[in-house]
């Protein structure tokens, strides 16, 4: 008969991703004697990743047919419950059932363990809410809009504040992407120039990683436009970043 593992609460899944990192970590710089059993124990995920729409649920099979504590000993927790919510159903032969819900827009992991020995894991990561391969859209959130790509998420409002009360009405926002460092790049009107300095107008963004960390905060400088109104700004994306909020 299948049983039902239930989901892991928030506190309890970063405790345990915690963990076994920092198991993993000390088997790597102080690696016991193998021995044939440890040698030939592992947990195996059909698929290394996911990509869900919003409420969107896929299952993943989980062999453990390599687990010396079958079903039993299988533990689940993922980085970020906001994001996504799993759970693992066994189905019997020493194969078992993940299964995956996306709930908020972002990228993150689930890992599957031994509850053991959390050094015997298996992860697969998770792209919640992301646009496929090659596409973009934009969707509302509140009163923030969000530019979505297969792997990064832009949060900016319509209008733009910059330092000393520059504003810019947001008219475009793309990446341009190349072998090196992407370029995010934003047009628009600008409707206030900066008050004290004359000339110059600052703009600022805040760069994430997947973990929701702040890589930086990085001010960007443009001219006051020679003809119209219309003003092109841009950013280089730092390595790893995931999430940009405009200011």
């Amino acid at each position: 008969m299948r049983t039902k593992k239930m989901q892991l609460s928030e506190h309890i899944g970063t405790y345990i991703i915690g963990t076994i990192l920092l198991l993993l970590a000390a088997f790597l710089l102080f690696p016991p004697f193998p021995t044939e059993a440890a040698e030939a124990q592992s947990i195996t995920l059909k698929d290394a990743t996911a990509r869900l729409s919003i409420g969107e649920t896929k299952t993943i099979q989980v062999d453990y047919s390599k687990l010396k504590g079958g079903y039993a000993d299988l533990g689940i927790a993922v980085s970020d419950p906001s994001l996504i919510q799993a759970a693992l159903h066994d189905a019997g032969n020493s194969q078992a059932v993940l299964t995956i819900q996306a709930q908020g827009f972002g990228t993150a992991s689930v890992a599957v363990y031994a509850v053991s020995n959390p050094a015997i894991v298996s992860y697969a990561a998770v792209y919640s809410g992301m646009a496929e391969k090659g596409e973009v859209y934009t969707i509302t959130e509140g009163n923030t809009l969000i530019t979505v790509y297969d792997d990064r998420l832009i949060y900016y409002n319509t209008t733009l504040t910059g330092k000393n009360g520059a504003t810019l009405a947001v008219k475009g926002i793309g990446l341009e992407r190349s072998k090196g460092i992407d370029n995010l790049k934003v047009t628009g009107d600008l409707l206030q120039k900066d008050t004290k300095l004359p000339g110059l107008n600052t703009f600022y963004a805040c760069f994430y990683d997947a973990a929701g960390n702040l890589i930086k905060r990085q001010a960007v400088y443009a001219s006051d436009p020679i003809s119209y109104n219309e003003l092109t700004i841009s950013w280089y994306l730092p390595e790893a970043c995931t999430k940009i909020i405009l200011e």
